[in-house]
């Protein structure tokens, strides 16, 4: 099992002791057949410099431009050589050494397992983060339990399933491709479980947490995954509910702007729907909603 070969993926900008806080981790793991890609996304501090000095062994992308997380991810994607793929973001630190080796176990145990989302602690109080559980209701699953998305501080995905399923939305830049992909590997017929025995460590302090796309990117990409995959009438409350939600936050952060330019662009979407259509099935929303997963909101 060790023979199998794994790839870290980190997308990083403008973190740059955060950053080497995370490959020092990550070369931390016990696990023989590694490799570490590293995507900066145009940052304007000098690590891409550094990285190339102290860890030449990783393989080192700086975008020549901001390309946003999920095309950066997918950059990560096509420069990595592992059959697994375990994505930690830039400030998030596994807590065991013996994280990978688990992931790889479970993978090789479950064949139907598609994607594997970690258990996300805050940094600060080391209790679990609320937006990093994946669930509507908030419950922390057991470990090992099957669920309908998973989130993005720490995930692990195999190669082969993305060769099924496609890449992340690259169109997204910031916000819910996760869950894009996640109803994907569901309607592919593939598992999301959270694997609760994998923690990561996640530094949420204000200053980390992006507010810029807010509620441009987060309106606009709920339409989106509405308008794709769920039927009829989920796909209408949907974004009835996201409208009335991305409203309040306007008016909360005074985003006014963000909210009219994000109206405008998906009003289009609403009412021609030129994306394509792949509506799951009745019997895929009733194994979402079981699951505590996003349907309604």
């Amino acid at each position: 099992m060790s023979d199998c070969l794994v790839s870290y993926i980190i997308i990083t900008r403008n973190r740059f002791d955060k950053c080497l806080k995370v490959l020092r981790n990550v070369f931390s793991q016990d696990w023989p057949a590694k490799n570490i890609v590293l995507i900066d996304d145009d940052s304007s501090c000098p690590l891409s410099e550094h990285v190339e000095r102290k860890y030449p062994e990783v393989t080192l992308v700086k975008n020549k431009k901001r390309l946003g997380i999920p095309e950066s991810r997918n950059v990560g994607i096509q420069k990595a050589s592992g059959d697994v793929l375990i994505f930690i973001d830039d400030d998030a630190l596994f807590i065991e050494k013996y994280s990978t080796a688990e992931i790889v176990r479970i993978f090789k145990e479950n064949p139907k397992a598609g994607i594997l989302s970690l258990a996300v602690l805050d940094m600060g109080s080391g209790d679990y983060g609320r937006k990093e559980i994946p669930r509507k209701d908030k419950k922390v699953p057991d470990d090992l339990s099957e669920i309908a998305y998973f989130t993005g501080t720490g995930f692990a995905i195999k190669r082969d399933i993305l060769e099924k399923t496609g890449i992340f939305d690259g169109t997204f830049f910031a916000a819910n491709e996760e869950l894009d992909l996640s109803y994907r590997v569901l309607k592919a017929g593939y598992h999301i479980y959270y694997l609760k025995k994998v923690k990561v460590l996640h530094d949420s302090t204000p200053e980390n947490t992006l507010k810029w796309f807010e509620p441009y990117y987060t309106f606009r990409n709920r339409v989106i995954v509405a308008l794709r995959y769920l039927p009829f009438p989920y796909h209408v409350l949907h974004i009835i509910f996201w409208t009335f939600h991305s409203f309040s936050k306007a008016v909360y952060g005074k985003k006014w702007n963000e909210f009219w330019r994000a109206l405008k662009d998906v009003y289009p979407m609403w009412k021609r729907d030129p994306l394509k259509r792949y509506p799951m099935d009745r019997n895929l929303v009733k194994k979402i909603k079981s699951l505590s997963g996003r349907i309604l909101y």
